[in-house]
């Protein structure tokens, strides 16, 4: 196990050099996952909606799936730059992260109120 203690810090990775005793990036990365894992299950539930609206339905799941993919492979980065700012003593939100998980949410919101209309 390594050691946090900020008196006893060595040289190296900055997750291993924070001394956060609220593990606050920990949180933060677990909150990316839940996301994720709710951008997946959300896509799942377009699957049941393929045999009335055909193909629309289903690239809804894609898009859902995707976003859940990319928000997934990049959670290592998100953590990495996190712990970086919080040595930084800068609260910087992750933009790019957010800004692309709004635009997602936008979407799939205004492709389910077409799918509902067309319907």
């Amino acid at each position: 196990m390594t050691d946090l203690h900020p008196a006893r810090r060595r040289p190296g990775s900055a997750e291993r050099q924070h001394a956060d005793p609220g593990l606050q990036p920990e949180r933060t990365t677990l909150a990316w996952g839940r996301t994720c894992l709710a951008l997946f299950v959300a896509g799942l539930f377009q699957l049941r909606f393929v045999p009335d609206y055909g193909v629309a339905a289903l690239v809804l799941t894609s898009l859902c799936a995707a976003a859940a993919l990319v928000l997934s492979a990049t959670a290592r980065l998100r953590h990495r730059n996190a712990t970086r700012r919080l040595l930084r003593e800068r609260r910087e939100p992750a933009l790019k992260s957010v800004i692309g998980l709004n635009a997602v949410v936008v979407v799939l919101g205004l492709g389910e109120i077409v799918l509902l209309l067309r319907g």
